[in-house]
């Protein structure tokens, strides 16, 4: 025979009456308060999970926050850096180690700017030396046309006094002949 009863807390209790095959009676007291506390640590066990799950998340996509946006900047130092905008900085907002990385990535911006601006003047006063070079040279160029061209006027009047010469030589060379002749 089944019944119920109440305790104290009104937590229902069962009483189950079993009757055996070899004629013994077993009877089984249930209190169901307990599985009530026991569902009820469970929850607690569950909420407490859960809390620890979600604060586990927030605090991960927040570190993944503080981790990512300075390394974005960096990355868009380096992109600016690369096309020659050698006056971009990058503001250092912690003292860790992207902070010092940032650091080193601004004094290593300034030696690069410093190096392209040497290299500038290097290459402009090169130039220079060049164009001052290649006006000499068309100076002298001009003179070595000149001086060849005297050159050959030289020999062409050479030419001419030779040429001009053997008829007078040979004429003043007959003047006695045809005197007495």
């Amino acid at each position: 025979v089944d019944s119920i009863l109440f305790t104290q807390l009104n937590y229902p209790i069962y009483r189950n009456i079993i009757a055996l095959p070899n004629n013994d009676t077993v009877i089984a007291y249930f209190y169901l308060g307990v599985l009530s506390e026991v569902s009820k640590i469970y929850r607690g066990y569950i909420v407490l999970a859960l809390t620890f799950i979600f604060c586990g998340f927030l605090s991960a996509a927040l570190l993944a926050k503080m981790v990512t946006k300075p390394l974005t900047n960096l990355a868009l130092g380096a992109e600016k850096i690369s096309h020659g905008d050698f006056s971009h900085k990058i503001v250092v907002e912690e003292d860790d180690e992207i902070g010092k990385l940032a650091v080193s990535f601004n004094s290593m911006a300034q030696e690069l700017e410093h190096i392209y601006k040497s290299l500038e003047d290097k290459v402009k006063e090169r130039t220079l030396e060049l164009e001052k070079a290649y006006e000499e040279l068309k100076r002298t160029q001009v003179k070595l046309v000149q001086s060849e061209k005297m050159s050959s006027l030289g020999q062409l009047v050479a030419g001419i006094a030779h040429e001009l010469n053997n008829p007078i030589s040979f004429i003043y060379g007959n003047m006695e002949h045809l005197k007495n002749y």
